[in-house]
């Protein structure tokens, strides 16, 4: 019987992979003209910084406004660079595909849970615009773990403990193995990666209603 899912939200639910890049894009640009230095230039840079600090698990170094600020010294104009991703997110944000009719349909014996190490302005900017919050029973955010980041065990402790859940007998879904399904896999869980081929996983699919799919297999 299954207890809960463990949701991730970024590139899960959202399909943020899809505007992200127009949207780092676009600040790089507004920097660069602010600078008046050539926007290849600042996106090359921008981009080693990515590479340089994207494995770090320190929420503050892992910040968009932080990594900005490495390639621009101007807080004003960071600020407004973030504004205007936080503008394209707004705009162009999607679910991914089944994700709306899938959390349409009422599942009142199973606890939903949204985990997500995402940043509480951006985090808030999907769940609004999507009206996620009425879908799921607890929503662990980056603050609600003190910071930390993915991988961390800290984010399926709330659920656990809160519900009283058996973690082997509860689903755990994510677009990263190591960082959304590990946790739960080495607990008994049964772990599904979403949007890519991944054999270290119980399951992988490309639409929610193939989750249905799986729940129904399950509990029958």
């Amino acid at each position: 019987m299954i207890e809960a899912i463990f949701f991730d939200q970024d590139n899960t639910i959202v399909n943020t992979k899809a505007v992200s890049p127009r949207a780092y894009r676009q600040a790089i640009d507004y920097l660069a003209e602010k600078m008046e230095v050539k926007n290849d230039f600042l996106w090359r840079k921008w981009r080693k910084v990515v590479r340089e600090n994207r494995r770090s698990l320190d929420p503050k170094i892992r910040s968009l406004y932080y990594l900005l600020s490495l390639v621009c010294k101007n807080k004003k104009w960071v600020k407004e660079a973030v504004l205007g991703i936080e503008k394209m997110l707004k705009e162009k944000l999607e679910l991914n595909p089944g994700a709306r009719e899938f959390f349409q349909i009422p599942r009142e014996k199973i606890k939903y849970i949204l985990t997500t190490e995402d940043f509480p302005h951006f985090m808030k900017i999907k769940i609004t615009k999507f009206r996620l919050k009425k879908y799921f029973d607890l929503i662990v955010g980056n603050r609600e773990v003190g910071g930390g980041m993915k991988p961390n065990v800290a984010y399926y402790e709330k659920g656990w403990k809160k519900f009283k859940l058996n973690p082997a007998n509860c689903i755990y879904i994510g677009d990263k193995y190591e960082k959304d399904c590990e946790i739960g896999a080495k607990r008994g869980g049964i772990t599904v990666v979403f949007g890519k081929k991944d054999k270290r996983a119980n399951y992988q699919i490309k639409n929610f209603l193939e989750l249905s799919k799986i729940i129904e297999k399950i509990d029958t």
